[in-house]
This record gives C-alpha cells, structure tokens and sequence, in this order.
C-alpha cells in the first residue's frame, strides 16, 4: 500500500502508450467560470471549491492514457482550509479519478466495484447509513459514507472517516475519495464539491 491508490488503479485499468496522440478537444463554452471553478478540457468536466480557502492540485499523466478513450491519467485534490488542530497536522482531502468505462457500464455496477475497490483498501471498512442518489445536469452521482473501524490507519488515505462518491456521464466515470477524522471530516463541504460536478460535453 505504498503508492497512491488511485495511480496504481490507472496503472491497472490504463496503458502506457507511446503511440498515437492524446486527445485533444478543448472546451468551446466561453462561460467565466470564476477563480472557485476548476475546468478539465480533456475529460469536460468542471468541480467549484466551496470558497478561496480550500486548495486545489491537479495533476495530469500524459504518457499514461485510458484504454477506454485516450485520454491522459488525471489525479485532481481538493484540500479543506488549514486548521489548527490539537494534535497533528492532518488536513482533509478529497481526490477525484476520472476513468473511461466500457459501453453498457450503468452506475450500480460502477458503485458495486469501487466498493469493492474500497473493502480491500481499508481492513476495517464499515459502511455508515445508506447510499445517496442525486441528479447530477447530464448524468448521477451515487455518495456514501464509510468508516475505517480497526483495520491499521491506510498512509495514503489518512483518517479514520470518509465519503466515496461515483458518477457516471456517458461513458465515463467519476470516482471521488475524501478523508477526515474526529477533529475535521468536512462532509457537507465534501457533499456540495462532489454536486457541482458539471459536464461540458
């Protein structure tokens, strides 16, 4: 569990290519997003931050390409405001992967793998309440929250409470990871960052 979960799911599902140019489709929308809107032209979609205080990082891969649709890995953080917490420096993060998926993929299957995906990350998994469905423009998003009850802290996902998202647009797929602990765990910020994921094709 040294490396980053989610590289080492692109490493899994995605090819290394040396072959063929990446894609390369930039947005024709000529809508002022603001300086709280985060845009992805490869993949079309955009995130908003709750306000200036939350920081954002996105990494982009480009040798390392979806086998689905081309496209280069992506790997976007969006960090909750600093606090000064008592006893250690953890900051919550949520991580967004987007991922091409097969045609005829419907979202339950999606939910049901990463699941999965999750059980096997953490020992001490534990699913808290029931699974949310919201109505996403073009597309839906299925959220959940979910505990690491005794299993070992996970170094890559630090915390001890967590919200999964995943969202389905056409053929591709939005799978969100967020962290927190009994001194911060931001869900409802969590919540409204994964809601305003807009779809711009």
């Amino acid at each position: 569990m040294g490396r980053h979960f989610f590289l080492l799911r692109a490493l899994c599902a995605l090819v290394v290519l040396g072959c063929g140019p990446i894609p390369d489709d930039p947005l024709s929308s000529g809508e002022d997003v603001g300086d709280l809107v985060y845009v992805n032209e490869p993949w079309g979609f955009q995130l908003t931050r709750p306000s200036e205080f939350w920081g954002i990082s996105a990494q982009t891969f480009p040798l390392v390409r979806d086998a689905n649709n081309g496209r280069p890995y992506v790997d976007v953080r969006i960090s909750s405001p600093y606090i000064d917490f008592s006893s250690n420096t953890f900051r919550p993060e949520l991580r967004l992967e987007p991922r091409g998926m097969t045609n005829g993929t419907r979202l339950d299957a999606m939910v049901g793998d990463f699941e999965r995906e999750l059980q096997a990350l953490f020992a001490g998994y534990q699913a808290v309440g029931d699974q949310q469905r919201h109505v996403l423009n073009g597309g839906e998003v299925v959220m959940w929250e979910f505990r690491n009850g005794l299993g070992t802290p996970n170094r890559q996902y630090p915390g001890t409470q967590f919200l999964a998202a995943v969202a389905l647009h056409n053929r591709d797929g939005y799978f969100f990871i967020a962290n927190g602990n009994a001194e911060g765990f931001p869900v409802a910020d969590y919540r409204s960052i994964v809601s305003s994921l807009r779809f711009l094709r």
